[in-house]
């Protein structure tokens, strides 16, 4: 049977929003010579891809664009920006296509805050997979062997936290393992000193398992056709 050993998410990574008009407005108001321009661009934690690729996309456009400030904002994560967007407290981020979906549709983990249409799609950005890290010593090969044991599924509001619990869920193993929200540098280092078993990440590169495997041999879990199709 074929087997994988990452968890593709459905969609991508993007970003939302005003990016596209930022583009449009900092070339204008470079023109017209009209004051600087503000634009909050949200990121999740350290430890995660977001954060570096958000700190470089800042640098790039205050570089290219007149009269526009960019400055990255960091937050939990996904879920945890849409919520920043919808109060006016950003103007663009990245963001997962299942955590638009469910803010756009007023579902899932925004259920209780209704439909919001007041966003743009502007690009996708990259594929974004998710991965389930082990360290190789502790002998665990397949997701099935997760039974009680300790599982990061990332930090309360991020994307890769709402992710990884639609997994454990569609596998049936939510209710029998340990959840764990660690932030992403603090869940590889709790890897490396033997306080978790795993680690689900959505995205990569991550910073947090690029060192993590610097000093520790890792694998990451694999699913069974049969897994993927649940």
């Amino acid at each position: 049977m074929k087997r994988r050993t990452r968890f593709h998410t459905i969609g991508w990574g993007v970003m939302v929003s005003v990016l596209i008009c930022l583009l449009t407005v900092g070339i204008t108001v470079g023109t017209a010579g009209a004051k600087v321009q503000y634009i909050r661009l949200g990121c999740g934690g350290p430890g995660g891809s977001w954060f570096q690729m958000v700190g470089g996309l800042s640098a790039l456009f205050n570089k290219e664009i007149p009269n526009v400030n960019v400055s990255a904002v960091s937050s939990g994560g996904s879920v945890a920006l849409n919520r920043l967007l919808r109060q006016g407290d950003l103007e663009s981020t990245f963001q997962h296509t299942l955590t638009i979906y469910d803010s756009w549709n007023g579902v899932g983990v925004f259920k209780d805050k209704g439909p919001w249409k007041d966003i743009r799609m502007m690009t996708g950005m990259y594929e974004s997979w998710h991965h389930w890290v082990v360290s190789e010593k502790s002998g665990i090969t397949k997701m099935a062997q997760l039974v009680g044991k300790r599982v990061n599924v990332g930090s309360v509001g991020s994307g890769s936290a709402a992710n990884s619990v639609l997994i454990l869920q569609g596998l049936e193993l939510y209710d029998k393992v340990k959840i764990n929200n660690l932030s992403f540098g603090d869940a590889g280092r709790a890897i490396a000193d033997g306080q978790l078993e795993c680690i689900g990440m959505s995205s990569a590169p991550m910073a947090a398992v690029v060192t993590l495997e610097a000093s520790h041999k890792i694998r990451l879990l694999e699913l069974t056709d049969e897994e993927f199709k649940k």
